[in-house]
């Protein structure tokens, strides 16, 4: 049984912790402003077309020939950027089974699966749906070449695809 002294000596302990805990404490205030990226612009919102032109070999593409420089321009509103934020381009499509980095063509008249539009950034494959960095005040230059499946003999007709460029920061 706890006798009077020692009852006491807990007492002033308890109200002491209480005391000292009340002087030593400090709120926290914690804020701040959310804020969304600015939008970019890829050719004005303009299509960007690329053209092999009519005369396209079947027995020539082979991803050296008929290479083609994709023009495009970004422009993003910079009034509320944030300096550590980074642009990036992604090209979304559908790739073909052989090349991760070409948009997967359609042949008229025919279901063959065995031609694609490689996409480069800068000289180096550019996959599709893959997000790359990039110099806005830079851009680096990007092209496209008529690439086909190792070993396969394409039909000759008109040939077509689409992907879609995006620009955003992260």
């Amino acid at each position: 049984m706890l006798n009077l002294k020692s009852a006491m000596i807990m007492l002033f302990s308890l109200v002491s912790f209480f005391a000292f805990s009340a002087d030593n404490t400090s709120d926290i205030s914690l804020h701040g402003t959310l804020i969304e990226p600015p939008p970019c612009y890829i050719n004005g919102g303009e299509a960007i077309a690329v053209r092999f032109g009519d005369h396209v070999g079947i027995n020539k593409v082979d991803g050296l020939n008929y290479k083609q420089t994709i023009d495009y321009g970004v422009v993003c509103d910079d009034d509320f950027a944030d300096p550590s934020w980074v642009l990036g381009l992604t090209v979304k499509g559908t790739s073909t089974s052989f090349d991760e980095a070409a948009v997967q063509m359609q042949i008229d008249g025919s279901t063959q699966q065995d031609l694609g539009a490689k996409i480069l950034l800068g000289g180096k494959d550019f996959p599709l749906n893959k997000r790359v960095e990039i110099n806005q005040g830079s851009l680096p230059v990007m092209e496209s070449v008529p690439v086909k499946a190792p070993g396969a003999t394409l039909p000759d007709g008109y040939f077509h695809a689409t992907a879609t460029l995006m620009a955003d920061y992260e």
